[in-house]
């Protein structure tokens, strides 16, 4: 009954008078108000959406968009506010006496359709909207961090260098390890070694060039250590420039609009337009169904008690008037004072002795 109650109100609906028509009359203006409620929860969705824009911003950390604090709850309350908003333009469309007034008001449904299908269809695409975001933003900063990079990559060329001359080294020593171990056993390896048994001339040359291979694994070590430590430098350096220097990426409404412009335009299947076009069609539907329902709906017992009770208080505003211009016709404005001070005092009076 409390439900029934409300949707009256949201359609305008006068209790007095909706008691006396037929159940199927009641549920017309209960259906009415049904409308005027789904649109303002749509309404409050949307735009609960598009004030929370406002409050996003560039992570300094992750480089990915947050909300600032508090931001949700403030966008709650104007997303309450701006629902109310559209449901009182709502209810005053289906509370039309006149079918041309629903009429007239159809053009103005359209424009609300589209004001709240745009934040829904922009929430939607959110994730592809973000990701085409974060790819703009590294291609607007692409030039400047090469150019903060390129020492960097410099380095890194020769460390891969130096590493790769390292494993080198290792291999050769490995290997001469292998022939001191066949000349102290006499055996054969493929005519690297003498196949006679003891440590003889071919394994002291052996174990020179092995010791002459570990050390320059050993001086390898040394320079890799030297240049990690400068990367750690030049990278650090690196980030806290390109931190303070760079184009910082926007999350407003504007640039995820724009980006959603482009996401269905590089969409080469076309699902995201037909998609975003039926969002716009369906809030479209939710706008237009109260003045459509008020248009096709035949006049009902309601609408002529309403008519009645407004032309009966127009009829009376009317009477009062004639009867108030009788009674102060032809006195000055010195009588009529003196005739209104004595009423006063007359009701005044009589209130005292009640």
């Amino acid at each position: 009954m409390r439900m029934i109650k409300i949707l009256f109100f949201l359609s305008k609906t006068d209790e007095s008078l909706i008691r006396f028509c037929t159940p199927n009359t009641r549920n017309i203006q209960a259906a009415l108000g049904f409308f005027v409620l789904l649109t303002g929860v749509m309404a409050f969705i949307s735009g609960s959406y598009a004030i929370s824009n406002l409050f996003i911003y560039e992570s300094p950390t992750t480089g990915k968009p947050e909300m600032m604090a508090g931001g949700n709850i403030i966008s709650i309350l104007l997303g309450i506010l701006y629902a109310v908003f559209i449901m009182a333009i709502d209810r005053e469309i289906v509370a039309a006496s006149s079918k041309y007034a629903v009429l007239a008001r159809i053009p103005l449904a359209v424009i609300i359709s589209m004001i709240i299908s745009l934040p829904i269809e922009l929430q939607l695409f959110e994730s592809r909207i973000n990701k085409k975001l974060l790819s703009d933003i590294h291609k607007e900063n692409e030039e400047f961090y090469s150019e903060v990079n390129r020492p960097i990559l410099k380095l890194e060329a020769e460390r891969d260098t130096i590493l790769a001359r390292k494993n080198t080294a290792i291999r050769e020593s490995n290997e001469w390890a292998r022939i001191m171990e066949a000349e102290i056993v006499g055996r054969s390896l493929n005519g690297k070694t003498t196949g006679k048994e003891g440590a003889g001339p071919a394994y002291r040359q052996a174990e020179r060039n092995r010791i002459q291979q570990d050390s320059l694994v050993s001086k390898c070590d040394r320079e890799l250590s030297a240049i990690d430590r400068q990367l750690s430098i030049l990278r650090n350096e690196r980030e806290s420039k390109y931190q303070k220097q760079r184009v910082p990426q926007s999350y407003d409404l504007l640039s995820k609009y724009i980006a959603l412009k482009e996401v269905r335009r590089d969409d080469k299947t076309g699902a995201a337009n037909r998609m975003a076009h039926g969002i716009t069609v369906l809030f479209l539907l939710f706008e237009l169904i109260p003045s459509i329902v008020k248009l096709m709906l035949p006049r009902t017992e309601y609408d002529t008690l309403l008519e009645k009770r407004r032309q009966l208080n127009i009829l009376s505003a009317k009477n009062i008037y004639l009867d108030a211009t009788d009674e102060y016709d032809g006195k000055t404005a010195e009588e009529i004072r003196e005739y209104n001070h004595r009423k006063v005092r007359l009701l005044v009076e009589s209130q005292a002795v009640d």
